[in-house]
Order: C-alpha cells, then sequence, then structure tokens
C-alpha cells in the first residue's frame, strides 16, 4: 500500500509539474530538493527560451549575471546605473578595468561554444582607452550646452585608469551579481565576492537549473553566442524556431547535436547574418528565413525560398537589386520576400523604379476596402510564371505593413 502511494504521488507530481512555469519549477525545485528528481525527469516546456553568455531567459523572466562596483563610502550616480543595468558583462580588473579570462578546461560534462577574441596587449588598449577618453572629455566640455551626466561619466572611467597607472588601492569591493527581472522588472538580486570568472558564475547558474533534465520543449530558441556559452553535454531542446546569434560560422554545427531530430525541418530560421553560411542544410530546409541587422548584407547573395526582412531601414535600392537578380535566375514559383515595416517613401521610390522594368505592369488592386497602398507590379519571368510585388496595410490600414514578392503561376492571359 505505502508502495502503491509512492507511485501515485510520482506520477501525480510529473502530472502537476509539466504545466507549471518554467522559472516557477526552478524556484520549486531549488527549495524543495525532494522533488528535483521527479522535476528533470519531467519534460520542461517553455515558450520562449533563450540562452546568451552572461543571461538565460525563459518565457518572461530573465536571469543575468554581470560584476559589479560597490563604494565604500557610497556609489557614485554611474556606478549605481551600471550596477542597475545588470553589471559588466566581462571579466573586470581590480580597478573595474577590461581583463582577460582565463582559458577554460573543457569538462567531461560539458561542451564550450567560444566566439570572443582575447585582447593580446591590455596595457596598450588601456592606454589608448584613456587617450581617447581625455580627447572625449575635452570635447564635451567645450560644447555650448555641455551633457554634464556624460561629463561624470567619463571623469569616473578616467578616474579608474588612473587609479590603474598609480596602482593606488581601490576604493570599492567587486562582486558577482545575479539579477531576476520579470517583464523588464528587476524582482529578486544575489551578490557574492568576486573570486571566480563570471563564466564560472554562469555555468553555475545553466547547470542549476538545466543539468539532469530531460528534453526541453520550447516554441522558440534563442542562441546568442557572442562570447563564451557553456551547456551541459546532455541538454537536449525540440524547437520548430530557432533565432541563432553569433558570428561564428562553425557555432551552427557544434549547437546541432543539442536540438532532438523532431525539431526539424524549423518553422523558422532567424539570424543577424553575420557570418552565416546560408548554405547549411537547417537554414536551407527550414520553411522561413528571418533576417535582423542586416543592413549591410547583400540580399542577393541569400538562397533561401521565404526570406522575410525584419530591418525596417533598408533602402529601395537592395529590393530592387534583388529584383532584377529573379528577372536574371528566375527563381522557382513559390519563392517569395517580405520587408517588414517600410515608409511610404519607400514603397513609393520601389515602384518608381520598377516602373524602369521592362515588361512591368503596375496597376491599382480591386478590393472591397480602400488599401492604404493599393499599388501591385506583376513582372513576366516565362511563360508561365511572374513576379508579384504588392504591399500589405497594418490592420488599422494607417501604415504600410510589409512590401511582398512573390514569383507565382501567370494568372492573367498571355
Amino acid at each position: 500500500m505505502h508502495r502503491s502511494n509512492r507511485l501515485l504521488s510520482y506520477q501525480s507530481s510529473k502530472c502537476v509539474l509539466q504545466y507549471l512555469p518554467a522559472a516557477l519549477r526552478f524556484e520549486f525545485s531549488n527549495r524543495c530538493p525532494a522533488i528535483r528528481s521527479t522535476d528533470n525527469s519531467t519534460p520542461l516546456r517553455i515558450r520562449n527560451f533563450r540562452i546568451s553568455f552572461l543571461s538565460l531567459s525563459v518565457d518572461n523572466v530573465r536571469y543575468k549575471v554581470g560584476v559589479i562596483r560597490q563604494y565604500h563610502n557610497g556609489n557614485t550616480k554611474q556606478c549605481d546605473k551600471e550596477n542597475s543595468g545588470g553589471g559588466a558583462k566581462h571579466d573586470i580588473d581590480e580597478y573595474g578595468l577590461l581583463a582577460n579570462t582565463e582559458p577554460f578546461e573543457q569538462c567531461p560534462d560539458e561542451i564550450i561554444f567560444s566566439n570572443c577574441e582575447v585582447v593580446t596587449n591590455l596595457q596598450e588598449m588601456h592606454e589608448f582607452n584613456e587617450r581617447t577618453g581625455r580627447n572625449t572629455l575635452a570635447e564635451l566640455a567645450n560644447e555650448t550646452n555641455p551633457d554634464f551626466e556624460k561629463i561624470q561619466e567619463m571623469e569616473e572611467v578616467l578616474t579608474l585608469h588612473q587609479l590603474k597607472r598609480e596602482r593606488s588601492v581601490p576604493p570599492f569591493s567587486r562582486f558577482i551579481q545575479l539579477q531576476i527581472s520579470v517583464r523588464h522588472t528587476v524582482k529578486h538580486v544575489e551578490r557574492v565576492e568576486y573570486k571566480q570568472s563570471v563564466y564560472n558564475a554562469m555555468k553555475y547558474l545553466v547547470w542549476k537549473f538545466l543539468a539532469r533534465r530531460q528534453t526541453i520543449l520550447t516554441q522558440h530558441f534563442g542562441f546568442n553566442c557572442q562570447d563564451i556559452v557553456r551547456l551541459p553535454r546532455e541538454l537536449r531542446v525540440i524547437t520548430k524556431n530557432l533565432h541563432f546569434k553569433t558570428w561564428n560560422t562553425n557555432v551552427l554545427h557544434q549547437l546541432q547535436p543539442f536540438l532532438v531530430a523532431d525539431s526539424f525541418p524549423l518553422d523558422s530560421f532567424k539570424t543577424n547574418g553575420w557570418g552565416i553560411n546560408f548554405n547549411d542544410s537547417i537554414i536551407q530546409n527550414s520553411k522561413l528565413l528571418l533576417l535582423r541587422n542586416t543592413l549591410a548584407l547583400d540580399l542577393r547573395s541569400v538562397k533561401h525560398s521565404n526570406v522575410r526582412d525584419l530591418d525596417n531601414a533598408r533602402s529601395e535600392n537592395g529590393v530592387l537589386a534583388l529584383l532584377r537578380h529573379w528577372l536574371e535566375n528566375v527563381p522557382s514559383v513559390g519563392t517569395s520576400f517580405s520587408l517588414n515595416t517600410v515608409s511610404d517613401i519607400l514603397a513609393e521610390d520601389l515602384f518608381r523604379g520598377i516602373e524602369s522594368i521592362p515588361g512591368a505592369t503596375i496597376r491599382e488592386i480591386a478590393s472591397r476596402r480602400r488599401l492604404h497602398f493599393p499599388l501591385q507590379a506583376l513582372i513576366r519571368l516565362n511563360d508561365y510564371s511572374e513576379v508579384k510585388v504588392y504591399c500589405k496595410s497594418r490592420k488599422d490600414n494607417r501604415m504600410i505593413q510589409t512590401i511582398n514578392m512573390k514569383v507565382q503561376e501567370i494568372r492573367r492571359p498571355v
């Protein structure tokens, strides 16, 4: 009878745990060690799951690690501002300046993603930063309406350089800080003495929440590897939407073993485009490719059948170049491209550019309601396909939401 009750308790706990918010499960497991093994064996469901080099986000809760300074006689305004923002996102020396992180010896239970560069001559860099800071301070002080807040910020930074140069005793102590925010509002702060690398502190946080867990089920998985990220080797994630941010092309292949086969093909792959090989099979097989912060990217280099550009500052020239590329290379029916949140001026300039393309037909869209920008363009590719260019309005019909191009079968008499 006792054994039956234990079994029922275990199954009941799993049933309850799988529907609890992830952040609540983390807290529950931390406060009740007796439930930890049951919690680890129960799949963790997260709608939005993001891992960065010094932060972990689960839905609307963010855990952020950083290095802070606490002045012995009360913090300066600038120091308080830095601390409330999470602190330094890198290791610092005793004077609060950037310090190189000692190389990690990879443990058997982890995979290390490294996408940072070691500064070969820190002393030279600090001297350069101090000279630049003094020049900036002089320029700020000579302005007609000086920004005294910026002046104070620069003076404090220069004070740190002076302390280091004179080898004086710093008037502050350093701490590792964990900041927990809910919907961008800080709810809890913990601090411990700064004795190890901030990346070791982040590893402790990740292992505390994610180590020894079964597969994590998440709709959206964000992986930001712009520095050092350390993950448990046994971690597995099922997701249909991957947001990938890095400068290292090899990181995607390194991440792939963490993604369960059920994740593929992805519904969407979102990236900043820096150093990304768009011919990678993960990207090519995804149903939608989302691009952000890619104004310097030549859209013609992106080989994908369904691209959405999320940058709202792109000019019409890049879109026209992509359109002409389509006319020359004739992509397959179904290929599409859209540009988010565009101005009327951009749309007007784009359609003026389309007017100069031989064979282009521009006309108003027949609709039951008056569209904010009712023009569409049709440009023939061959005997059976054409490119359609049109705009979609927001729900209130006051602004253009997207400019769209797609290759479709010819729907009008030749």
